[in-house]
């Protein structure tokens, strides 16, 4: 990179990433906690509704 400042925000980006547990992209995070499942769309679906069920007040 040619510009210095955007190399450090990239680097620090970067180091945030691992120390909160990101070692693939993408990496989804769910309220705080890290989506480690499949990606197939009904896989993701249904882990979603379930954490919306989990805060459903219904």
């Amino acid at each position: 990179m040619q510009r210095k400042d955007l190399a450090e925000k990239v680097q620090r980006d970067f180091e945030s990433g691992l120390r909160s547990g990101v070692n693939r992209t993408p990496s989804f995070f769910v309220n705080g906690k890290k989506y480690n499942g499949g990606w197939e769309e009904d896989e993701l679906l249904q882990y979603l509704e379930s954490k919306l069920a989990e805060i459903s007040v219904f």
